[in-house]
């Protein structure tokens, strides 16, 4: 099985957008991230997740929107940011179904840290805002498949535009 941890793209200052919303960087950032995946990885996400702030809704919608077959999109529980990472641990231990998880930090670093390691506080991976992270694996045995930033995408931020 595979799994994607996805933490959204770039958001708009709460004073812009209360509730904050893909800023125009962050919507271009994750057009690329999500081009970049359907193009050079076969993936057959069954499902996304998101934690259905607007930022991770939208971003969901996406990544849905750039693969070959669309997979369905839901709002789910267990993925903001100070979530307990158990139980999506928990949830996907009787997953079969390539997954992508759309969510924020800390979780998402909590999560992948327990899914590589057993233990969430071991801060193994940051991700960036569009920053993608495939595991492949089922429960218990999780192995890092790849990570992709804007970073590695040479995307940078752009000046004025609120993070």
């Amino acid at each position: 099985m595979l799994l994607c941890l996805v933490r959204h793209g770039e958001a708009l200052s709460r004073e812009k957008d209360p509730k904050r919303s893909l800023s125009k960087k962050g919507g271009l950032e994750v057009e690329r991230l999500a081009s970049f995946i359907t193009t050079n990885f076969k993936m057959e996400i069954g499902i996304i997740h998101h934690s259905g702030k607007a930022r991770a809704a939208q971003t969901a919608a996406i990544l849905a929107r750039t693969m070959a077959k669309p997979p369905e999109v839901m709002q789910s529980d267990g993925l903001n940011p100070m979530d307990n990472p158990d139980v999506w641990s928990e949830r996907l231990a009787v997953r079969e179904t390539d997954t992508m998880l759309v969510g924020h930090l800390p979780h998402l670093s909590r999560l992948a840290s327990l899914l590589l390691t057993w233990n969430p506080e071991v801060g193994l991976l940051e991700f960036d805002v569009a920053t993608a992270v495939c595991l492949e694996g089922v429960a218990g045995n999780w192995l890092l498949k790849w990570m992709i930033s804007p970073g590695t995408l040479k995307l940078g931020r752009a000046s004025g535009d609120d993070p």
